[in-house]
């Protein structure tokens, strides 16, 4: 006579799979395919029905779940279920998505006049592509004793990917802004790099170059963001 008893659920997780144990008690007839059990997924975005697979022999059962590269940050209630014609016994639990704390998040750099550190954590050994925007800083306007305004020139933009080693201290460098033009002086290089204007006159005087912005390991430049040129008494560069 077909009987159907019971169903015990336990699981265990793996890097992109879980696999869920399925214990049937009840009649040899069982069998470990969909024509005995089902499944049913309360939040199909974070795992689809589809994404269930049966297998193993009676009385232990795998279910195994196949977790997309993509899968969102959340939770479902995943119900199995085992069916022997008209008997049918479900047990339920449910499967949370944390992302992985180095998959996501934003760390900025503000200037401070001096070199600054990063360092990727141990824990972000599997992400070790960081995506980095540097803003080079602009050059120092010049002065004109008629009250005209010159200013210099923009700093670049860098947009890279670049691949970090973890526990490795880089260097980041935050470029700072261009002296403005000052009658009767010259005006010291910014930090980064930035050239210092040339000597002023009583009646013009031009700026001094931005620094730029950028990381380094050691002393090669991995990334620079090269800044704005200052303002020439003659002509704007």
């Amino acid at each position: 006579m077909s009987s159907l008893s019971g169903l015990t659920v336990s699981s265990s997780t793996s890097s992109s799979t879980q696999s869920v144990s399925l214990a049937l008690g009840g009649s040899s007839a069982l069998t470990c395919s969909s024509s005995t059990l089902t499944a049913t997924s309360s939040n199909p975005s974070v795992l689809p029905v589809s994404s269930i697979s049966f297998s193993g022999s009676y009385p232990q059962c795998t279910a195994t779940l196949a977790l997309a590269a993509s899968i969102p940050a959340g939770s479902t209630k995943l119900t199995f279920r085992a069916q022997l014609g008209p008997l049918n016994v479900s047990q339920s639990f449910t499967l949370t998505v944390s992302l992985h704390p180095c998959s996501s998040g934003v760390t900025s750099f503000s200037y401070t006049g001096s070199n600054q550190s990063f360092t990727l954590p141990s824990i972000c050994s599997g992400f070790p592509y960081v995506l980095g925007k540097f803003w080079g800083a602009g050059g120092g306007g010049g002065y004109n004793a008629d009250s005209s305004v010159y200013t210099g020139g923009g700093g670049g933009y860098v947009l890279a990917q670049v691949r970090l080693s973890t526990s490795t201290a880089y260097t980041v460098i935050v470029g700072g802004a261009g002296s403005g033009g000052v009658a009767n002086v010259t005006s010291s290089g910014a930090f980064g790099g930035g050239a210092p204007s040339g000597a002023g006159a009583p009646i013009q005087a031009g700026g001094g170059g931005g620094g730029r912005s950028g990381l380094d390991l050691g002393a090669a430049e991995w990334v620079s963001a090269g800044g704005g040129g200052g303002y020439n008494a003659d002509s704007s560069v």
